[in-house]
């Protein structure tokens, strides 16, 4: 196992390569030599071949033009090969686990989480447990587990939970820079869709990044609103929140982001981290529901469903 926080995941994904951005001199290199050789092998094998053949010089021109647009096809191509060699991102393995419970009379946190009661009996630190009053919370049974105990008396209540580890950006980095975990939720037995609630996301303090899937919509740290098209099962899915640092020598030129995915499949477009946190840690928000992560401790027994080998770096934003 990798150190805490630090560095690159050792299992072996062999298409995720630590590819510099300098490797753009050495690709139109490539392509210039491809081309030259191309031409070389045009003009005099296959023109030896063509002076042996009766063919007019009108015959002769439609040849020439055809290899012509061959070389230029595949040139297209080799370039658009080498864009994408400097696209790929690096998984970024860190340990961690479900650590914090928040609570209303936590000042860090605004009104969107809440205590079990007023008497605050699961918390932080003693974070199993049930309510004195009888109100449905959270327990965390595990270090990626997270279980919802249904009210007896009261009412559910909802409740947000926070990795103890952050993604914290990699000095020095000269590759883009991926973090990723998933959860797995399970709408607790006998409760409807609306009784359960769901966030899955990123926070910096007060700012989050977050997908709320009841409303199917994605919110950035300014709250605003986008709305995606995405069909919701509650009965088990999987929910997964990625963030991309751009590397150093593209600190100037480009922002991190934020994407979400839905059992495996990228949903929506990700979202722009303008103001340009270091850090940002795994939150989830819960009612109802029951919640597995996968934070990445052991990928070879327990993969992610989304492939992250084949993450290129997103384009499309909000």
């Amino acid at each position: 196992m990798t150190e805490e926080g630090s560095s690159n995941s050792d299992f072996d994904l062999k298409i995720i390569q630590k590819i510099q951005c300098e490797n753009e001199n050495k690709m139109e290199e490539i392509k210039q030599n491809f081309k030259q050789f191309f031409v070389e092998k045009t003009t005099e094998k296959d023109k030896q071949i063509l002076e042996k053949i009766d063919l007019t010089e009108e015959q002769i021109k439609k040849v020439n033009d055809l290899f012509d647009k061959k070389i230029s096809d595949l040139t297209k191509k080799l370039e658009e090969f080498g864009k994408l060699t400097c696209k790929f991102v690096c998984f970024v393995q860190i340990k961690n686990k479900w650590k914090e419970i928040y609570n209303l009379n936590d000042n860090r946190i605004d009104n969107d989480f809440y205590n079990c009661c007023e008497k605050n009996c699961i918390n932080t630190n003693k974070p199993t447990g049930n309510c004195v009053k009888g109100h449905g919370f959270v327990n965390i049974t595990g270090v990626e587990n997270i279980k919802y105990i249904n009210f007896t008396q009261g009412y559910d209540k909802d409740a947000g939970i926070i990795a103890e580890n952050k993604f914290e950006k990699p000095q020095n980095c000269i590759n883009y820079s991926l973090f990723y975990f998933e959860t797995t939720f399970i709408k607790n037995e006998g409760k409807t869709f609306s009784e359960c609630w769901i966030i899955i996301g990123l926070s910096n303090n007060d700012n989050r990044i977050r997908l709320i899937a009841n409303k199917s919509l994605i919110k950035n740290e300014k709250n605003e609103e986008f709305k995606i098209g995405f069909c919701w099962n509650y009965t088990s899915q999987v929910l997964g929140c990625g963030l991309v640092f751009p590397p150093n020598n593209k600190i100037s030129e480009e922002f991190p982001y934020v994407f979400f995915t839905q059992n495996g499949v990228k949903i929506g477009k990700a979202v722009l981290l303008k103001d340009n946190f270091d850090f940002y840690k795994p939150f989830v928000h819960l009612k109802c529901t029951t919640a597995n992560a996968n934070f990445g401790h052991d990928l070879r027994a327990r993969p992610f469903v989304y492939d992250i080998s084949k993450h290129f770096v997103i384009k499309e934003f909000y």
